[in-house]
C-alpha cells in the first residue's frame, strides 16, 4: 500500500486500485498515510493475482515485487490475467496505450548480493521463486501474450519492464 501512497503523492490526480492478498489490504487500510485518500482515489481489492484482475478500466497495471515470488508457470498465469485487463481495456475504451509495470530488483546477473537474495528466497518460498534476468522476464512475458516495450534500470538496483499488448 506504501506505493500506492507515492503515486498519490506525486499524482493526486489519478485513481489507484490495490489488488492484493487480505494481509496486504488490511495493512493498507490500517496505513495512517492512506487513510486521506477517498475511494474515488484508492480503492482496496482482496482478490489473487490468480483469480484475474477485478477492475479492468485502467491504463497502467503495477505489478511490484510479486513476480519473483512465483515459478514459471505462475508467473505467465498472472501475467496472463493482466494481458486479458489490458485487451478489455483496449476492446471497451479503445485504448492500445495501456501497459503494466513490472518492477523487480536488478537482473541476477548484475550483482552477486541479487544472486545470494535469490538463494534465500528458493529456501524460504519453496514455490520456484526466483530473481530472474531481464531475458528471463522477457520470455515469461512473451509466453503470457504480452510484449516487452522498455526496460528502465535504477540507480538502485531496480528495474522497471515496461509491457503491453503485441503492437
Amino acid at each position: 500500500g506504501s506505493f500506492a501512497g507515492k503515486m498519490l503523492a506525486v499524482r493526486p490526480d489519478i485513481s489507484v486500485v490495490l489488488q492484493e492478498q487480505a494481509v496486504t489490504c488490511d495493512a493498507a487500510r490500517a496505513n495512517p498515510a492512506l487513510a486521506s485518500y477517498g475511494k474515488d482515489q484508492l480503492r482496496v481489492v482482496e482478490r489473487s493475482f490468480f483469480d484475474g484482475i477485478q477492475e479492468t478500466d485502467g491504463n497502467l497495471y503495477v505489478l511490484k515485487y510479486i513476480l519473483h515470488n512465483w515459478g514459471d508457470e505462475d508467473c505467465v498465469r498472472i501475467l496472463c490475467n493482466v494481458r486479458v485487463a489490458l485487451e478489455e481495456q483496449a476492446s471497451s475504451k479503445n485504448n492500445d496505450d495501456a501497459r503494466v509495470l513490472i518492477i523487480e530488483h536488478g537482473p541476477i546477473e548484475s550483482s552477486p548480493e541479487i544472486r545470494l537474495l535469490d538463494l534465500h528466497m528458493a529456501v524460504l518460498c519453496g514455490k520456484g521463486a526466483s530473481e530472474r534476468t531481464t531475458e528471463e522476464y522477457s520470455k515469461l512475458v512473451e509466453a503470457s501474450g504480452l510484449s516487452m516495450h522498455r526496460v528502465h534500470p535504477s540507480k538502485g538496483g531496480v528495474y522497471v519492464l515496461e509491457c503491453g499488448l503485441p503492437v
